[in-house]
């Protein structure tokens, strides 16, 4: 629950019923509030970061989708981002857990997620120096760079570091 040690960081996201998801990071656990900010249940294992779907190590993102309420969840020690309905199970896995790379099914150190009203994800694959765009497809899933070069990182507009992504 919400006590002395919990941190709350990152950018919040809503459900479409008011409930409020929170990255707790350095307690490896999203904490969900009310809309009155009372606490109503969390993600993840208190403390004890993991690799398994019901573990997340220092999780710093969260969205939700218009399209369908599922929750995305960056996790971002462990190299994806995991996928949630919304009854909180366990649905799919974008990444290769714990395994960085420069390719289109690998991510490094994301940090944000965002899902538009067509259910087109993106991620700030902060490490890669890029925006992913990826979309879930039974089974699987695809990414592609929506801007951003792997590996470059200076003053040119289009090579960034993207700490976290919003969409209007």
């Amino acid at each position: 629950g919400v006590d002395a040690y919990t941190r709350l960081e990152g950018n919040p996201a809503q459900d479409m019923t008011g409930n409020i998801y929170f990255n707790d990071t350095g307690n490896h656990q999203i904490v969900i509030l009310d809309e009155s900010g009372d606490y109503i249940g969390s993600m993840g294992e208190k403390w004890q970061p993991g690799n398994d779907i019901s573990h997340f190590d220092c999780p710093q993102g969260v969205a939700i989708s218009p399209v369908n309420q599922d929750i995305y969840v960056v996790d971002t020690c462990n190299q994806r981002i995991q996928v949630f309905d919304d009854n909180r199970l366990y649905k799919a896995t974008l990444g290769v857990t714990d395994v960085t790379g420069t390719d289109n099914l690998h991510f490094d150190y994301p940090s944000g997620v965002v899902i538009d009203a067509l259910g087109n994800i993106y991620v700030a694959d902060t490490g890669n120096y890029r925006v992913q765009k990826c979309s879930l497809n039974n089974p699987g899933y695809n990414c592609t760079t929506f801007v951003g070069e792997p590996g470059v990182f200076d003053s040119a507009f289009d090579h960034l570091y993207p700490k976290a992504i919003a969409i209007d």
